[in-house]
């Protein structure tokens, strides 16, 4: 049996590839998050994981309130 493996956070690359990066991927009562900044802002996080010596397989805990943040910090940590 095979299992083909997926990273959700490669569905905001697919939108920048169709040229959606100015469009809304995140509504909020703080505005919207378009997809070219929340690329951004997931691989920055992503990034900074990394840094801190977060490697593939482990476990990443987030505590955060429901927010345009736990999608970065959620999408970031798939990242890597």
């Amino acid at each position: 049996m095979t299992t083909d493996l997926f990273n959700l956070s490669t569905l905001v690359d697919q939108h920048l590839d169709s040229g959606l990066s100015d469009k809304a991927a995140l509504y909020s009562p703080h505005g919207h998050v378009s997809y070219g900044e929340l690329y951004r802002s997931m691989c920055a996080m992503g990034r900074a994981l990394r840094e801190l010596g977060i490697q593939r397989e482990q476990r990443v805990m987030l505590l955060l309130d429901d927010t345009p943040a736990f999608f970065t910090a959620f999408l970031g940590a798939g990242r890597i």
